[in-house]
């Protein structure tokens, strides 16, 4: 089934805002590294981040039952602008403020990604959601071929932190941009009360949905680790952006790849299947880094990861809003379940920054870090156990 033309202007809408956080998403950590090398301080700026999409999808579900919800995708990138622009006047100051940066940033995401999935759960079907995921892969990927290592280059070739002021300044006019195309998205008010605690309790209920929810939460512990922490060690062990900007190239390449191919052949007999083999992949990818740690170990780390990743997130992202429209109540109340399935996500993002600054405390060196990877991308298979165990109870 081909996708129409509101899922492409949601696309388009998600390759700018895909293009802005390549461009700067990896390099703010290592920009904060630079002035003050602490990784409790870059944990704690993640923690506040993630714990702030958590409480702001609450706020931001509850506002676009009174609302549009591109209200909420267009709040989203405005307040991630605003995070650029704070970035920007604090300079090397940022450090001492990682705690407001951080909520800032979590505000922003949370209010964008509420809206963009409600959207993505409206605009596509079961008969398209893999198609969609594949091509919205494929964009992400391209930016993060693109972006990067336009980023490396930048930074390398200025003066100081000059660089970084430059490509923070970007980022900030591409959201602006995106927050203008979020005026073609449709229009589609939604009725009813904001009806999360009923939900949360089905919820509890045993069900297809509520081990899919415990799946969601073994996808997240190791999502926010992955985001922030990878990118950092390639910095630590080289010391050099461009390098960065060339492993963000070569990943994003294989990543841009792979996500076409599953999101074009995927079936949905293949789901759990795939599930399985992408979680035991993205812990194998990691093991030749932990033997001996260098540049070009992280580089196989980081293609294994980008080859098996997709295989891992498509089929349960693609699962999961099935399962809200398989069932009239969700379908009405898709809101409500898109917010439980992101706080799922956010429990296991938490547990694993949390792991994240627990090791700190005790270690920082580079292959007790990649060990903490390791544990948090095998415990993904819990991911493939719980959604096994949904085939074998009622929805």
């Amino acid at each position: 089934m081909l996708l129409d033309r509101a899922a492409k202007w949601l696309l388009a809408v998600n390759g700018l805002f895909a293009v802005s956080v390549s461009l700067s998403s990896t390099f703010v950590n290592v920009y904060l590294w630079k002035v003050k090398p602490d990784y409790t301080m870059i944990g704690l700026f993640n923690l506040w981040q993630y714990l702030l999409i958590a409480l702001t999808f609450v706020l931001a579900g509850w506002l676009v039952k009174r609302r549009d919800r591109a209200v909420t995708l267009r709040i989203g990138v405005v307040v991630l602008a605003l995070f650029y622009l704070a970035v920007l006047l604090l300079g090397e100051q940022a450090v001492y403020h990682v705690p407001w940066l951080g909520a800032l940033l979590g505000i922003g995401n949370g209010f964008y990604w509420l809206g963009y999935n409600v959207l993505y759960f409206e605009i596509t079907e079961p008969e398209n959601r893999d198609r969609y995921n594949g091509y919205d892969g494929l964009f992400t990927s391209l930016s993060e071929i693109i972006a990067p290592l336009l980023s490396g280059w930048i930074i390398v070739n200025m003066s100081d932190l000059w660089g970084y002021t430059v490509i923070f300044a970007i980022s900030l006019g591409i959201f602006v941009v995106a927050s203008l195309l979020t005026f073609f998205l449709p229009k589609r008010p939604l009725a009813g009360k904001y009806a999360l605690r009923e939900v949360y309790n089905q919820t509890r209920r045993r069900s297809k949905w509520h081990y899919a929810m415990l799946a969601c939460i073994g996808q997240g512990l190791p999502d926010a680790v992955f985001v922030f922490l990878i990118g950092l060690l390639v910095y630590v062990v080289t010391s050099n952006e461009w390098q960065l900007g060339v492993f963000s190239f070569l990943t994003a390449g294989v990543s841009l790849l792979t996500y076409f191919l599953v999101g074009r052949f995927m079936r949905r007999h293949w789901r759990n299947a795939f599930i399985l083999t992408g979680a035991v992949a993205m812990s194998l990818a990691v093991i030749p880094s932990l033997v001996q740690t260098h540049y070009w170990t992280l580089i196989l780390f980081g293609i294994g990861l980008s080859l098996s990743a997709p295989f891992f997130l498509i089929p349960l992202t693609s699962t999961v809003f099935d399962l809200i429209g398989a069932h009239q109540w969700r379908v009405y109340t898709r809101v409500e379940h898109v917010v439980i399935r992101e706080l799922a996500l956010s429990v296991g993002r938490l547990l694993g920054i949390a792991a994240f600054l627990w090791t700190v405390r005790y270690t920082t060196k580079t292959g007790h870090l990649l060990l903490l990877i390791f544990v948090l991308s095998l415990l993904q298979c819990l991911s493939w156990f719980f959604m096994k165990k949904a085939n074998g109870v009622p929805d």
